[in-house]
C-alpha cells in the first residue's frame, strides 16, 4: 500500500491557494488550529490573537526602531526561507545515479516564510520568551523525539516555526516523501547520517518514522494545523511561559522575489505599515511621492543599497534613459547582444561606485512589429555587453556563444 497521494496533493493545494495580499482573519479558527497542532507536541497554552504588532506592549516601546531591525535581519538571511532537511539530504547525497530533488516553490510563499522568521525572532527577544520557547522545546521533544525529527526535516534549526514557515517547508517535504523515487534517496541519505552520528558518538534520532507513509502521516500531522492557520489568517508567534500569541497576517505584497509595492505599503496591519522597493524598506514618503527623488538627493545617499534603490526608483518614473542622463550614464559596451551602460551616481572612483546596466531587445517581436528593450542590473565587474548577456544566463561569454536560440 502506498502513500496517500491524494492527501498530499491537497495539501499543497491549499498552501498554493493562499492569498497573502488579502489574508482572511479568523481568530477562532486560528486559535482552534494552534490548539490540534500544540496537541501534537504534547503541549498545553492558551491562544492570544494580536491584530497588530503595536498590540504588543514589549513592542510599544520599540516602536520606533522595530522596522530597522527587520529591515537589518531581513537584509542577511539568504533568499527565501531557511532550506528544509529533505532538500538537504536528498542534494547531498554522493551516489552519482541518486536524484537530486528540488523544492517547489512560490515566491510569494518563501517572501512570508523569510518574514514571518524575521518578525517572529525579534517579538521573541522583545518579549524575552526565548527560556519559554527552549523549555517546551525540551519538554515536547524528551516526550515525543517523533516531533524533533518531524519538525527537523521541515524547518531545521528553527523550533516552533511559523505557520508560512512549516507551509512553505511542507510543499517540498510531502512532495518529496510521496515520490517513490526520491523517497528511496532520502531513506538511504537518513540511514547514512544516522550510522555517521552513530559513529562519531552523537545522539541518534530515535522513534521516527520507518515507512514512506508513516514519514507522510507524521509530516501531515505537524503540517496541516500550520497550514490552516496561515488558511485563517495566523503569520507569526511567539511561545510564552502560558500562552502562545499569534500576530495576524499582514497585506504582504510583492514584485516576486522581494517585498515590494509601488504605490501603497509593502507589509500592511491596520497601523504598522512597511513601504518596500523590491526589499529595500524605506521611509513612506519615498513611495507615495517618487517625484520628490533627485539627482542631487541620489548623490548624497551614502548607503550603497538605498542609493541603487532610489536610482531604480527614479528610472521607474522617469524612464531609464533620462536617468542615464540626468546621473551622467555612459554607454561602455555595444554589441549585438545589447548595450551595457555604467552608472556612478555618486561620481566615485574607483569603479566600485559603478552602477551597471544592461539593455537587451526582445528577439520576439510584439504584435505590431515592435520590439521591447529591457533594462537589467548586472554586476560592476561587467566589461561588455555579451560578458554580461552571459551573466544573466549563469554562464561565461564562451559557454553563451554556444546557445543557438536567442529568447
Amino acid at each position: 500500500m502506498g502513500p496517500d497521494i491524494t492527501k498530499v496533493q491537497l495539501l499543497i493545494d491549499r498552501c498554493a491557494a493562499i492569498d497573502w495580499r488579502r489574508p482572511r482573519h479568523d481568530p477562532m479558527r486560528v486559535a482552534a488550529d494552534y490548539q490540534r497542532w500544540l496537541a501534537a507536541l504534547g503541549l498545553r497554552r492558551r491562544v492570544r490573537w494580536i491584530a497588530d504588532p503595536a498590540d504588543i506592549d514589549a513592542w510599544q516601546a520599540l516602536a520606533d526602531g522595530s522596522t530597522d531591525v527587520w529591515a537589518t535581519i531581513a537584509a542577511n538571511i539568504p533568499e527565501g526561507p531557511l532550506p528544509s532537511m529533505v532538500g538537504l539530504l536528498s542534494n547531498s547525497s554522493p551516489r552519482p545515479t541518486t536524484v537530486r530533488w528540488n523544492l517547489p516553490s512560490t515566491a510569494a510563499s518563501e517572501i512570508a516564510a523569510k518574514w514571518t522568521f524575521v518578525i517572529t525572532a525579534h517579538m521573541t527577544v522583545a518579549e524575552n520568551a526565548l527560556s519559554a520557547w527552549e523549555s517546551a522545546w525540551t519538554e515536547a521533544t524528551a516526550r515525543k523525539p517523533a516531533i524533533f525529527w518531524t519538525i527537523a526535516l521541515l524547518c531545521p534549526w528553527v523550533p516552533f516555526a511559523t505557520p508560512p514557515m512549516i507551509a512553505h517547508a511542507a510543499v517540498g517535504a510531502l512532495s518529496a516523501c510521496a515520490d517513490q523515487t526520491v523517497w528511496t534517496v532520502l531513506a538511504d541519505a537518513l540511514a547514512r547520517m544516522e550510522r555517521q552520528a552513530g559513529a562519531e558518538g552523537q545522539p541518534v534520532w530515535t522513534g521516527k518514522p520507518q515507512t514512506q507513509e508513516e514519514m507522510i502521516e507524521a509530516l501531515i500531522a505537524i503540517a496541516e494545523p500550520m497550514i490552516a492557520a496561515c488558511e485563517a489568517g495566523a503569520f507569526a508567534h511567539t511561545l510564552l511561559d502560558d500562552e502562545i500569541a499569534v500576530l495576524a497576517s499582514p497585506s504582504l505584497f510583492t514584485d516576486g522575489r522581494h517585498v515590494h509595492r509601488a504605490d501603497g505599503p509593502a507589509v500592511a496591519w491596520p497601523r504598522t505599515k512597511l513601504y518596500a522597493w523590491k526589499g529595500v524598506l524605506l521611509p513612506e514618503e519615498f513611495i507615495v511621492d517618487q517625484q520628490m527623488i533627485t539627482p542631487d538627493m541620489i548623490r548624497a545617499v551614502n548607503d550603497r543599497r538605498l542609493q541603487l534603490t532610489l536610482v531604480d526608483m527614479y528610472a521607474h518614473a522617469h524612464g531609464r534613459r533620462r536617468c542615464l542622463q540626468d546621473l551622467g550614464g555612459i554607454m561602455m559596451h555595444e554589441d549585438h547582444t545589447g548595450r551595457l551602460w555604467c552608472l556612478n551616481p555618486a561620481r566615485l572612483l574607483p569603479p566600485p561606485g559603478d552602477l551597471k546596466l544592461l539593455e537587451v531587445t526582445n528577439g520576439t517581436a510584439e504584435p505590431d512589429g515592435s520590439r521591447k528593450s529591457y533594462w537589467l542590473n548586472v554586476p560592476p565587474e561587467m566589461q561588455t555587453a555579451r560578458q554580461a548577456v552571459a551573466w544573466t544566463y549563469g554562464m561565461v561569454p564562451e559557454d553563451y556563444d554556444g546557445l543557438v536560440v536567442r529568447t
